[in-house]
């Protein structure tokens, strides 16, 4: 199973989220590490006064759609996403990968990062992605949550760690 990215501490969304849905809600992130190049996430939020897990061993769905001057281009659909298994508590955040990392493009390069290069590039570029969890385990998280369209600027801004944050 992959991790998932779980930061604990203060993460500041930007105004570029979902509404809730069962006391989660979502902001779509580009983000680079030391490493790799830049990379497309759903950043999960509980904005809950309760602990939340979300599990998507049975099925789990990640739906991208990139539109330009607002009109849809394309819609993508992950094959196989990175299995999610975290228990989020109150205002934590979980960063989700939209695709995975070994999905590359006609050039060899990870799929999110030639998103992520392109959505950079042009200011007219915008996307939405869906994260959906239907027939979740008993006692985790099922719902859907879409974020706003976002641009790749507004991505790239998305998430203010307000502390280092600790990786499991």
């Amino acid at each position: 199973m992959r991790r998932t990215s779980l930061h604990r501490g203060m993460v500041r969304l930007s105004r570029s989220t979902s509404k809730a849905d069962n006391g989660l809600r979502a902001a779509l992130s580009l983000s680079r590490t030391l490493d790799e190049p830049e990379d497309l996430h759903v950043v999960i939020q509980n904005v809950s006064d309760v602990p939340i897990h979300v599990d998507s061993a049975a099925t789990d769905s990640r739906k991208l759609w990139i539109r330009l001057n607002g009109v849809i281009q394309t819609a993508l659909s992950a094959k196989a996403p990175a299995r999610v298994d975290v228990l989020l508590q109150p205002r934590e955040v979980a960063f989700v990968r939209v695709f995975s990392p070994e999905s590359a493009g006609p050039d060899g390069r990870a799929f999110s990062a030639v998103v992520a290069e392109s959505a950079l590039k042009d200011p007219n570029w915008t996307m939405t992605v869906e994260f959906a969890v239907e027939r979740a385990p008993t006692g985790s998280w099922q719902g859907k949550l879409r974020t706003p369209d976002t641009s790749g600027s507004e991505a790239a801004k998305a998430t203010t760690r307000k502390s280092s944050g600790k990786a499991r």
